[in-house]
């Protein structure tokens, strides 16, 4: 049991991290600690990435089902990478 509450979010293209040990290396530096990560893709239209406003957007909404736990189809992982199931 326990209660998830949003510590931090962050956007990243795919070229930004060279993996998810450098995704965790980052976010000990920049960040609070933490034991669980939601990740999720954002497309683009057109061939061109997603705009800054689109992922604001999505970004929040992102936020917003954590913290009222609307975790369906979201992938979790935790400090490890291992996925995570909540039930």
């Amino acid at each position: 049991g326990g209660t998830l509450t949003p510590a931090m979010c962050v956007d990243k293209a795919p070229g930004e991290l060279s993996g998810f040990a450098a995704l965790i290396a980052e976010s000990r530096r920049a960040g609070p600690p933490w034991q669980v990560v939601f990740a999720a893709g954002l497309s683009g239209s057109n061939g061109k990435a997603p705009t800054e406003a689109q992922v604001d957007k999505a970004m929040e909404a992102l936020v917003e089902r954590v913290r009222t736990g609307q975790l369906n189809g979201l992938m979790a992982l935790n400090e490890a990478g291992e996925a995570l199931e909540f039930g």
